[in-house]
């Protein structure tokens, strides 16, 4: 028979946490490369008058998150691994971690 603690390893929540962040710094690295390559890469510049001011502050705000998630994410996984140790106990540790990635 399965019990309740059986059902969560810190260590495994931890990893998966931790490695679920590194990917999505990978991907966002990936995706600022292709869109570098593309024929949009001007909108990642601080380039005016490519297109129409709502598209361009669009796009631009876009890359801007995305330069964001690459860059200060891995940094953050420390941070963001060890409140999630430190909250798993509470009812809601899941929207907890959510808040702070937030």
């Amino acid at each position: 028979m399965f019990a309740v603690g059986h059902l969560r390893d810190p260590k495994r929540d931890r990893a998966i946490l931790g490695g679920s962040l590194v990917a999505l710094s990978a991907l966002a690295w990936l995706s600022l490369w292709a869109w570098s390559a593309s024929p949009y890469a001007p909108y990642l510049h601080h380039e005016g008058g490519v297109a129409p001011i709502p598209v361009e502050a669009l796009l631009f705000s876009l890359g801007w998150l995305l330069m964001i998630v690459a860059m200060m994410l891995p940094s953050s996984v420390p941070l963001v691994v060890t409140f999630g140790a430190i909250v798993g106990r509470r009812p809601q540790p899941r929207r907890l971690v959510a808040l702070l990635l937030a």
